[in-house]
């Protein structure tokens, strides 16, 4: 019974720093034969350790101050209405080009 609990227990290391997990994930990150449970064995680390100090990791440069959620969108296209005889195309139906604006019912007839 004694040696049963003594096998289920696990050996801690002590608690690491920012800069001294970092320089652990740079070794694994050019170590790319080893895989995570391997690194995490060795290292004495948990998997959600693992994935929660690699997270911190490749976010480590990203500036904080920057606003989440949604960025302008910013569309540089032509005008789908160009200014008649401009040479622009306007639509083409059944092979019909169209260089001018023209109504929708006028479309609605050649589709028909």
């Amino acid at each position: 019974m004694e040696l049963q609990a003594k096998q289920n227990t696990i050996t801690r290391r002590p608690q690491l720093n920012r800069q001294e997990v970092f320089k652990l994930l740079d070794e694994f990150k050019v170590a790319d034969n080893i895989s995570v449970r391997d690194f995490c064995d060795r290292q004495q680390m948990t998997s959600s350790t693992f994935y929660y100090w690699l997270k911190q990791y490749r976010n480590r440069n990203v500036d904080s101050s920057a606003s989440k959620g949604f960025v302008p969108l910013v569309v540089k296209t032509k005008s789908f209405f160009s200014s008649p005889g401009s040479g622009s195309l306007f639509a083409e139906v059944n092979g019909i080009r169209i260089y001018q604006v023209v109504p929708p019912e006028y479309l609605k007839v050649l589709v028909s």
